[in-house]
């Protein structure tokens, strides 16, 4: 009883920033072993501030008084393009971006993604724009590493906090289940979606995007889309406008320490297939209920959500990979065309709202009558 209790009151806040970037042509200051920290964070704001934007996205207007949603970003490149989280620019309506410098832009949406949460947009400016540095967020992140972020939270433009990495590879219930998200304590509130998490060079490693709350009380945990996804992101809405992501049609789970000798595994790891929905690309290249999948393309699988990723990150229809799974205690390896998750199906998991999603999946809990293949990897 207490345990229901304690999950009711367990929220995920989509949070409304600003956010950061950083010069592309100045140098990180120098940094000397008896520089105080707040002397090495003082520098690192003033170079990357002036990439930083307040984005407002006005709602359709029912009455005298105009709605908007604020939120943040940065600028990423010379063409004036811009990065931050989708739910920042999902109102129907014209954007805003202001830099801090007090200049006004209207922004063209040049494409968005629900799943990852991501959006990019452009502004045309008549003069060169200041741009941020993007760090890396697959290779080199630790916990404990100090980072900061800077951000509009309540509407308190250029607001600097600071913390450290307390978790990597983060997974949420629901909503971006194609990410894995880095956790800090770092300061966040509503108003900071959208901007950059920066390390101490800075370099922007992440994109602001939610915190873990009690009843509306900080926890002092954040989470942060990893840049390098979030690029990967990026790069496809300039592209193609859209994200294409690939999809076998499976419902997986992962496979719990109790059930690892019963697999004749040596340990428990992998993705434990609980469905493969028919006329699917898995049903078709030979994927039965029961297998456990240990590689998928070259990439191990230690967990369902590692298969999610690695589905998710084929980008091309029809894509041929081998599969490593165990069957009936037996290795086997099986070779099948990865199919094109549709907008349709992106749109349906997300269960008509990008919030309704995290909290909905986070209390909810799934039977195998209740799947239907829009859940579907």
């Amino acid at each position: 009883m207490k345990n229901n209790e304690f999950n009711k009151k367990m929220l995920f806040f989509a949070l409304y920033l600003s956010a950061v970037g950083s010069l592309p042509m100045l140098v990180s200051p120098p940094v000397t072993a008896n520089e105080p920290l707040s002397t090495r964070v003082s520098n690192l704001v003033k170079q990357v501030h002036p990439a930083i934007v307040n984005i407002k996205c006005f709602l359709p207007q029912v009455d005298s008084n105009p709605r908007a949603r604020s939120g943040s970003g940065f600028i990423i490149d010379k063409d004036g393009c811009v990065v931050t989280n989708q739910h920042v620019v999902d109102c129907g309506g014209k954007i805003i971006v202001r830099l801090n410098n007090g200049r006004v832009y209207r922004a063209e949406l040049i494409g968005s993604d629900k799943l990852a949460d991501v959006a990019l947009l452009k502004v045309e400016a008549e003069n060169l724009l200041p741009v941020v540095e993007m760090g890396e967020s697959t290779d080199g992140l630790m916990l404990g590493q100090k980072v900061f972020a800077i951000g509009s939270p309540h509407g308190l433009d250029g607001s600097v906090t600071k913390g450290i990495i307390s978790g990597l590879n983060r997974r949420m219930p629901g909503g971006e289940r194609y990410m894995q998200f880095i956790q800090t304590d770092t300061q966040i509130n509503p108003g900071n979606s959208g901007g950059p998490l920066l390390d101490m060079k800075g370099k922007v490693i992440g994109i602001n995007s939610l915190v873990y709350t009690y009843s509306g009380y900080r926890t002092g945990i954040s989470f942060s889309i990893p840049i390098d996804d979030a690029m990967d992101v990026v790069n496809q809405l300039k592209k193609n406008g859209h994200v294409s992501r690939g999809w076998l049609g499976v419902i997986a789970d992962d496979v719990h320490d109790d059930s690892g000798e019963l697999f004749d595994l040596d340990y428990p790891h992998g993705a434990l297939l609980n469905k493969v929905f028919p006329d699917t690309p898995g049903e078709k290249g030979g994927l039965q209920k029961g297998d456990i999948i240990t590689r998928f393309n070259g990439c191990e699988i230690e967990s369902a959500s590692d298969l999610i990723i690695a589905v998710g990150h084929v980008s091309v229809d029809k894509y041929v990979v081998d599969i490593e799974l165990v069957r009936d205690g037996d290795q086997k390896v099986i070779t099948l065309a990865v199919g094109k998750l549709s907008d349709k199906d992106s749109d349906d998991f997300q269960s008509g709202s990008w919030f309704g999603s995290w909290f909905g999946s986070w209390l909810g809990s799934e039977s195998d009558s209740g799947w239907n293949v829009q859940d579907s990897i």
